[in-house]
């Protein structure tokens, strides 16, 4: 197997957020528009520093206590494998502490999401994704077929239209493993290895990121998870929005029970008009 070398030192796509409180749409354009054009040109983005340490307790707790042991054989609504039965994508309810207004309106990240999605972006599905104790790499993969599969070439010009985003709950080091992301395979993928059995990280960016970092990157970028050497799970809370006319139908089923975001009647009514609108794809779990 190739050494995991992280290729951090020189990569444009990471901003130290760690000194910023929020963003504002219209006062910090040029900023924004910085990092909405990296974004375009590597197809991912790191960002430091997001999240608070009390919410990143909180998430991983409830992590621990609702989710973890539960599979795709025993809960099909709610598990899906995504690895070689070492790997699982749960979708999670957006109730406490899921709910939490950081997660859907923080005024650091969601401007950012705005300068790459434009007004009208969605959130797609919400959920947690673990790779337990001793899971092995991931296959390589993009997180959705192309859009004109007929017409490839003209795909890898269109703007972005869904991203990945990801929240470490633990920090993700050589030990814990990480997400292998090729920068700039959205566009052009020559740099990704062709034979997924031999695979080598040498044009990969392997980030070792802390918890309450977000990665994201664009749904055409290249990626996979690495090993996880430990003996303790790397979870991490996931997102994937888009701009409102697309679905995601390749990795949910919703006509067999499986929806990519569910929330509560109460989740909803305390959200003013805007909020709600980033909802419109949600499908309603009361009881909970």
């Amino acid at each position: 197997m190739s050494k995991l070398v992280s290729g951090e030192e020189t990569l444009s796509s990471k901003f130290d957020l760690r000194d910023v409180t929020q963003f504002d749409d219209e006062q910090d354009q040029p900023r924004l528009s910085d990092i909405s054009k990296e974004f375009r040109n590597s197809g991912m983005l790191w960002l430091q520093g997001v999240f608070e340490s009390q919410l990143l307790e909180d998430l991983r707790s409830a992590y621990l206590k609702e989710y973890v042991g539960l599979n795709e054989e025993d809960h099909p609504k709610v598990c899906l494998d995504v690895g070689d039965k070492d790997r699982n994508m749960y979708t999670v309810i957006k109730k406490p502490p899921f709910d939490h207004p950081d997660l859907h309106q923080s005024p650091l990240l969601f401007p950012v999401l705005r300068s790459i999605l434009k007004k009208g972006m969605i959130i797609q599905s919400f959920g947690i994704v673990s790779a337990p104790s001793g899971s092995q790499r991931q296959h390589l993969h993009v997180d959705h077929s192309a859009l004109f599969g007929e017409m490839h070439d003209f795909g890898s010009f269109l703007p972005s239209y869904a991203i990945t985003l990801t929240i470490p709950l633990v920090d993700l080091n050589e030990e814990t493993g990480t997400t292998a992301i090729w920068p700039g395979s959205h566009r052009n993928a020559s740099k990704v290895p062709d034979d997924d059995g031999n695979l080598s990280y040498e044009h990969a960016v392997l980030p070792k990121a802390k918890a309450g970092d977000c990665l994201m990157w664009d749904f055409r970028t290249w990626h996979c998870g690495t090993p996880n050497l430990t003996d303790s799970d790397r979870p991490l809370l996931y997102m994937t929005l888009s701009r409102s006319w697309f679905e995601d139908r390749c990795n949910y089923n919703r006509l067999g029970g499986r929806f990519p975001l569910l929330v509560s009647q109460n989740f909803l009514k305390g959200l003013d008009h805007d909020q709600k609108k980033l909802f419109q794809a949600a499908s309603i779990c009361d009881g909970y």
